[in-house]
């Protein structure tokens, strides 16, 4: 099925259809989700979430006392980003896959587990095919923070290399990356919104 015919389904889909494919999203992995129908349903989410943070003043934000999770909608992060212009530059902050609120975290420390130093790597830089040719060329503002404790592992976007990287976005752009940490053992800490897959598969 194609985007403009999913797009139409759910345009006739009953209200009560689409939040009980919302709050199976906002679960994590329900088997009654539609797969098609997923990612539409999930951009839809982030923009109401995305909303409901632009309303909230820092004063009013406290931490969690769960390692990594967003510190306004409790949700997981999608990757982090690495501040290139002061008086941030340098600092890591991680990046929510539903809300978008970006919250600072030391750098060389887990994201998933929380261990720290030489537990702590850096894949290589990532390659992605060029829009003008087939060739693939490196994309060194996109590597991939591993853990030696867990075996997990968070993109980690750098702006000093590209200051337009996008954490969603740039993740779902550098899937080949993905396949080279999985042969190597390590698994993804969290997934990313728009690419919604069954629990198995």
């Amino acid at each position: 099925m194609g985007v403009s015919e999913t797009v139409f389904r759910l345009r006739r889909a009953p209200r009560e259809w689409i939040e009980a494919q919302a709050d199976a999203l906002l679960q994590c992995g329900d088997q009654a989700i539609d797969a098609a129908a997923a990612p539409l349903v999930m951009a839809a989410l982030q923009v109401h979430w995305a909303a409901l943070a632009a309303s909230f003043t820092t004063d009013a934000v406290r931490a969690l006392d769960v390692r990594g999770l967003c510190p306004l909608c409790g949700s997981q992060p999608v990757a982090s980003v690495v501040y290139a212009q002061s008086p941030y530059q340098g600092y890591r902050y991680l990046h929510c896959a539903l809300c978008a609120t970006e919250w600072h975290m030391v750098r060389v420390q887990c994201s998933h587990c929380g261990a720290l130093g030489k537990s702590i790597a850096y894949s290589p830089q990532c390659w992605v095919k060029s829009r003008r040719t087939t060739a693939a060329r490196p994309r060194p503002a996109v590597r991939a923070e591993t853990c030696e404790q867990c075996h997990c592992y968070r993109k980690i976007l750098y702006q000093e290399k590209d200051p337009q990287v996008e954490p969603v976005a740039d993740d779902l752009a550098s899937l080949n990356l993905d396949l080279l940490l999985g042969q190597s053992g390590y698994h993804r800490a969290s997934g990313n919104p728009l690419l919604w897959q069954p629990n198995g598969n």
